[in-house]
């Protein structure tokens, strides 16, 4: 799995900044996403996830953007993804960073 990152946290030291991380099976580990810190996931063979979460989920608390931004700075691998719909009708980064920040002063 590939685990694409992007700090949307503007007090965070790292806001900004992105990061491309492999897992695999062999490493038998587990990653912690802080809030406000995008993710998105690209599998090369099929695979099952498991989320943990440290509050109740709702789809108004989900958002995303187009994973192929370049202002997200991430190099995706393989040419041959397949998207969900929401991520092919997704907005830009940009968006995705006015809206995370309209949500954010309401918490």
């Amino acid at each position: 799995m590939w685990l694409g990152l992007y700090d949307m946290r503007r007090s965070s030291v790292t806001f900004g900044q992105s990061h491309l991380l492999c897992i695999t099976p062999e490493m038998n580990v587990a990653a912690y996403i802080p809030t406000g810190v995008a993710h998105g996931f690209y599998f090369t063979k099929p695979s099952m996830t498991l989320y943990g979460l440290s509050d109740y989920w709702t789809l108004d608390d989900d958002f995303g953007c187009d994973p192929d931004d370049p202002a997200l700075n991430i190099e995706w691998p393989g040419d041959a993804r397949i998207l969900s719909e929401r991520d092919t009708t997704a907005g830009s980064l940009a968006e995705m960073q006015a809206f995370y920040d309209k949500w954010q002063e309401t918490q």
